[in-house]
């Protein structure tokens, strides 16, 4: 995977594949790396099926990087290929999957502390986005599989960044995290009610907006997925989640 010249450069001795990390649209795998010193590290590539995306996310990585916005480190970018610091930690879906079951209390205490770093994070994307390229800039995939809690809360995937507004990225995140397994659960409700609370004190967002995409997403979900039901009549979905944002 890594050529002479680099591995010299890098002072690695070996490398070997430890495993190959989820990604519906990508090839990721996790090397182990022996150091010269007699140390180890552990790399992430992540081998694109398009150059441009793969210029595009490298490139993306480098303004957040440089703004202070929590982003794996860029070691290497290749035409096909980047080459990634690895964090330990899981997914925010893997959170919000594990929590869902905790005791009321104690779920309302971390759903708030997520809910205020991934806003946090939201914002800060945001803002250095606006400021490098002059316009308001979208992630457009904010699965919760994109996002990583470690010693703090990263960012991982920037390949479908394009121009739009955070009303955009919010409205359909709203609509994921509300369709996760078990869908429309009080607890998923809860969630998006804080990132709601936490979300509007800091961003200049249109709540209407917001529901009108959320409505959309639901809606592509339906054509995506023959099965995909939305809970009751009459639009009343629709009706709870305009209530909860409005």
């Amino acid at each position: 995977m890594f050529s002479a010249e680099f591995c010299r450069r890098e002072g690695i001795v070996s490398c070997e594949h430890r495993a190959d990390l989820p990604s519906k649209k990508n090839k990721v795998s996790l090397y182990r790396l022996q150091l010269a010193g007699g140390g180890e590290k552990h790399w992430v590539v992540k081998r694109f099926a398009a150059a441009e995306r793969c210029k595009k996310e490298a490139e993306i990585l480098a303004v957040l990087a440089s703004a202070g916005v929590a982003v794996p480190r860029l070691n290497f970018a290749a035409e096909n290929y980047l080459i990634l610091e690895y964090i330990a930690g899981r997914t925010l879906l893997a959170w919000l999957e594990e929590t869902e079951g905790i005791q009321e209390g104690e779920l309302q205490t971390g759903c708030e502390l997520v809910a205020g770093q991934f806003s946090d994070w939201l914002v800060s994307c945001y803002a250095a986005l606006e400021q490098a390229y002059g316009e308001p800039l979208i992630l457009w995939d904010v699965q919760l599989r994109n996002f990583l809690l470690g010693d703090r809360l990263y960012g991982l995937d920037f390949e479908e960044c394009k121009r739009g507004r955070p009303e955009t990225d919010i409205g359909r995140l709203f609509a994921f995290i509300l369709t996760y397994h078990p869908p429309f659960t009080a607890w998923k409700f809860g969630f998006v009610t804080a990132l709601r609370a936490s979300l509007a004190p800091r961003l200049p967002l249109s709540w209407q907006l917001v529901a009108d995409e959320a409505d959309r997403e639901f809606a592509r979900m339906q054509k995506r997925r023959p099965h995909f039901r939305l809970p009751g009549e009459n639009g009343s979905l629709a009706a709870q989640l305009r209530r909860l944002l409005y």
